[in-house]
């Protein structure tokens, strides 16, 4: 991907649930290695736009992935042109073993090689799983499971990820490895948006933070201007 052309463009995006226009006019641009926050209360509107984002709900307005066309394909269309959701639910296999749940993953991509390669990349990133390859998912802890959640996203060879509230329910230390493998990802040229509460995830992973709002973005800014009230009160 030419570094002149963004991962994740987004423009005009309205997002509809049920014929109602619940996320509007939504504009933004993550580029290649980028990570962008989005912040806002409970209903804002965070999941209703990730879900159209990648076909789960009807939109209007375009979104675009390395200058491919998505808009309102379907989620495993979007996934193959390399835009894919991880959800707030984590989206493992509980009776599966982390490797399964890996290759699984994996399946989108067309050539076996290029499925073996992309989960050895995994286990490169996240070593930590390595251990439990053949652990049933079921097995793991909240920190693991949501590092096999982020492993199974990678799998599939994404050019944007999207994170939903991902550090929900983590204790300190596994919030500190899920921050670790969210800069790889980064480093390793993904596009990334994440929607979070933790203030300091977002302070630690992203360039900008747009700020969300009964369904608008409100303004972008840089993370320690956007979330500065809110990395106070937790110092």
């Amino acid at each position: 991907m030419s570094p002149s052309v963004p991962a994740l463009e987004v423009v005009d995006l309205t997002v509809l649930r049920d014929s109602r226009a619940m996320v509007q006019n939504v504009t933004l641009t993550i580029r290649a290695g980028e990570a962008t926050g989005l912040w806002g209360p409970n209903g804002a509107g965070k999941t209703t736009l990730f879900e159209g984002l990648v076909g789960l709900l009807p939109v209007e307005g375009t979104v675009r992935v390395a200058n491919q066309d998505v808009t309102g394909r379907s989620p495993t269309d979007c996934a193959r042109s390399g835009l894919v959701l991880s959800p707030s639910d984590r989206g493992i296999f509980p009776s599966l073993s982390v490797r399964e749940n890996l290759m699984a993953a994996s399946l989108i991509l067309p050539i076996p090689s290029q499925r073996r390669a992309q989960v050895e990349a995994v286990l490169s990133m996240i070593p930590s799983l390595a251990p439990f390859l053949d652990a049933e998912a079921r097995t793991l802890s909240g920190g693991q499971a949501r590092l096999l959640a982020l492993g199974r996203a990678v799998s599939t060879r994404p050019k944007v990820l999207i994170l939903d509230e991902p550090a929900t329910g983590l204790a300190p230390k596994a919030i500190e490895s899920l921050v670790s493998v969210i800069c790889h990802i980064r480093e390793a040229g993904v596009g990334v948006l994440i929607a979070e509460q933790n203030p300091r995830v977002l302070n630690e992973t992203v360039g900008a933070v747009a700020l969300i709002r009964s369904g608008r973005i409100d303004r972008v800014g840089p993370p320690e201007e956007m979330l500065h009230d809110e990395l106070e009160s937790v110092r």
